[in-house]
């Protein structure tokens, strides 16, 4: 399998198990929500939560904990020259380590703003998605590394593709993914 064969696999796995986390719910899905804090939780200090429900006069949040991935062995691909080591992971819990300090994550921010979708300009209305990208926690930069975690939502393989592309133009030389975290 190619990368974007894992990738779309690992997709479909994410959203048929969002669709039953869904199922005979009537509140709000994939709510956008914008943290008034000093200090961010998230990175742009956004997220998108599953689901969102009101009840008497409280709101109700509910996160999907996804229990299925693509188990695979760690596989290696080259985009450009950006050399991916590619381990077992969860769509909606993506660990991405650069194998350098970086000083300046703004291309996280930037790419993070676009596949976020504050104006809600990537909906699908055929699948009924927002086909955005739900959280990106703040990046944790080392003198080695720089690691930051994506919850992908609903976004397409293109999001992941594009931050892969992002990455490379940074000069970055090897980056891991995986969910080791959330793997037991």
């Amino acid at each position: 399998m190619n990368i974007t064969e894992i990738l779309e696999k690992q997709r479909q796995i994410y959203l048929r198990q969002l669709d039953k986390f869904w199922q005979d719910k009537s509140g709000a899905k994939e709510i956008l929500i914008a943290y008034n804090s000093d200090k961010p939780p998230m990175l742009l200090n956004l997220t998108r939560f599953d689901y969102l429900e009101k009840q008497n006069d409280k709101f109700d949040i509910q996160e999907l904990s996804a229990d299925t991935y693509i188990n695979h062995q760690t596989v290696e691909f080259v985009r450009g020259t950006l050399l991916i080591e590619l381990n077992p992971f969860y769509w909606n819990g993506c660990e991405f380590i650069l194998n350098k300090e970086v000083a300046d994550t703004t291309f996280i921010e930037s790419w993070t703003k676009r596949w976020i979708d504050e104006e809600d300009l990537l909906q699908d209305k055929v699948e009924g998605y927002t086909n955005a990208i739900h959280s990106v926690t703040i990046p944790e930069i080392t003198e080695s590394e720089t690691k930051f975690t994506v919850d992908f939502g609903t976004s397409s393989v293109e999001s992941f593709l594009d931050l892969l592309d992002k990455i490379e133009l940074e000069k970055i030389e090897k980056v891991t993914i995986n969910s080791f975290d959330l793997i037991e």
